[in-house]
């Protein structure tokens, strides 16, 4: 079975998981997808959101999941004011995905771009 997992970028930055590759055997703090689709969505639209069946989340998860990893697809998206004046808001259509045999802990921005990193979409085999 093939979990589409979307990971934010505090789980890697953080502890909650370790930098991993293409390959590599992965035991992760999975749960349903939840959340995420309101945030998401402005960067990267329903249909790529739809996709998504599970998320890393070091805090409510309840049991760890263990698989292998087949696929990463880092997000990067533009941020704009939020009504308050701080940067925060996303910016409708400007995620783009960029595939890679690797996640890090931390990834740089692509500032040239006007850039900033999101998270990853994962697609993780379970037995």
């Amino acid at each position: 079975m093939i979990y589409s997992v979307w990971i934010v970028s505090d789980q890697t930055e953080g502890s909650v998981i370790e930098p991993f590759a293409v390959g590599s055997e992965v035991t992760w703090p999975i749960v349903s997808k939840f959340g995420d689709d309101e945030y998401l969505m402005p960067f990267i639209g329903e249909e790529e959101v739809a996709r998504i069946t599970h998320a890393v989340d070091g805090y409510f998860a309840l049991q760890p999941v263990e698989g292998t990893v087949m696929t990463i697809r880092k997000l990067f998206g533009k941020y704009g004011l939020r009504d308050n004046g701080v940067m925060g808001r996303p910016i409708p259509g400007s995620g783009r995905f960029f595939t890679d045999n690797k996640a890090v802990r931390w990834e740089e921005e692509k500032e040239e771009e006007g850039l900033a990193f999101i998270g990853y979409m994962v697609d993780l085999e379970v037995p």
